[in-house]
């Protein structure tokens, strides 16, 4: 039998209340940034035609930019996969259906 242990990796900052409300202001920043991306992209906008325009606009640098980009990419992707396997499962529960009620008759 296979150990199947779940890990959790956690991280205690050693900081000063100054220094955590500049970790607070960078995460609301990122976090600011990733919506306004977002919705940019499903409006329909072109990330990389407003790149530098949107950097500008954010106050983040191009390692930043791509690093919200590939989050989103992700997130997108993902979303898609489970819509594809929802509806898998879903032909599959209803093929199942078909046969149970075949099964009765």
């Amino acid at each position: 039998m296979s150990d199947s242990s779940v890990f959790t990796y956690q991280t205690r900052v050693n900081a000063s209340p100054a220094q955590l409300d500049v970790l607070d202001a960078a995460a609301r920043l990122f976090n600011l940034a990733e919506h306004k991306l977002f919705a940019r992209i499903a409006a329909g906008e072109n990330a990389m035609k407003e790149k530098k325009d949107f950097m500008a606009e954010m106050g983040v640098d191009s390692r930043q930019y791509n690093a919200i980009l590939i989050l989103i990419v992700f997130i997108l992707v993902l979303v898609l996969v489970l819509v594809f396997l929802r509806d898998r499962l879903q032909r599959r529960l209803g093929l199942f259906h078909v046969l149970e009620l075949g099964a009765q008759g």
